[in-house]
């Protein structure tokens, strides 16, 4: 699947985000915070991020840009990173999703 395919896909979730460490976003827990639960689906860009043109058509179909805090992670961990954050936020990890906005709303 490329990445444009893959952004056709949007309507298929609620909620649609994509780790962009390299622009000005808001974190995960601020886009979360006032939304119910929902489906989602969130884009790991590759080593390096994604490029301004991926970016860009993200967008263009109402992919929300995100970040996953202070830390350029890598692929592999930034995925697994998102989804664990998604949970907490959502109070599927154990946790209260109050306590999950300290952790990682700044």
């Amino acid at each position: 699947v490329t990445f444009e395919q893959s952004c056709q896909q949007v309507s298929c979730f609620e909620r649609c985000l994509i780790a962009a460490p390299q622009v000005e976003s808001q974190s995960l827990g601020q886009v979360l915070g006032d939304h119910p639960r929902s489906t989602g689906a969130l884009w790991v860009g590759p080593e390096g991020g994604f490029s301004d043109t991926e970016l860009a058509l993200a967008q263009d179909v109402g992919i929300v840009p995100v970040n996953l805090g202070p830390r350029v992670l890598r692929t592999e961990t930034a995925a697994v990173v998102g989804a664990a954050l998604w949970l907490y936020q959502w109070g599927q990890m154990g946790g209260d999703a109050s306590d999950a906005k300290e952790m990682f709303l700044d």
